[in-house]
Formats: C-alpha cells, structure tokens, sequence
C-alpha cells in the first residue's frame, strides 16, 4: 500500500475507458497529478458493478457533505449581510430624525 498526497483544483476531473473496470481521477486536470486504478485480472461485472456502486455512494456523501458546507457558509455571510443592512437603516433613520 502505498499514500501519495496531491491537492484538488478547479481543473479536476476524472475519466474511464468504456466498461474496461478502469478509472482515473486527475486532480489537476488532465495532464497533472493522476491516480489510475484498474480492473483485477479475473474480476467480474457483478464483482465490479459492487465496487462501483460502493464508490458512487462514497463521492456521493463527500459531494453532499461538500454541498451543506457551503450552504452553511452562504447562510452565515447572508445572516450577516443582512444584519449590516439593518445597522444602515437604523443609522439612516437615526441621521434622519
């Protein structure tokens, strides 16, 4: 087993060729880092089928978890927005009395 550390950037994207079981993951696009997993020797469709089931609900729960965070981070800059307008109008109505 080996661990090799690399970053994402806004070029990442992933690639597979046809139903071959193999995948590529770029995480600097095409042409940088990759990460290339293959199919076993032997391995079959279901076998297969069952890994990349697993996979797709993997990136699925890091993808929705990566989705409430920046829902989260839009709420807070939107509450304080929101309360920097309020100060304004209070200050504007304070000026105008």
């Amino acid at each position: 087993m080996s661990n090799t550390y690399t970053w994402w950037t806004e070029r990442a994207s992933a690639g597979t060729h046809n139903a071959d079981g193999s995948i590529h993951i770029y995480p600097d696009g095409v042409g940088g880092d990759q990460l290339t997993i293959y199919r076993r020797q032997g391995m079959t469709d279901t076998e297969m089928l069952a890994i990349a089931d697993r996979i797709v609900a993997d990136v699925t729960r890091w993808r929705d978890a990566i989705a409430a965070n920046a829902e989260a981070t839009r709420t807070v800059e939107d509450e304080f927005a929101a309360a920097r307008a309020d100060i304004a109008h209070l200050k504007g109505q304070d000026g105008a009395a």
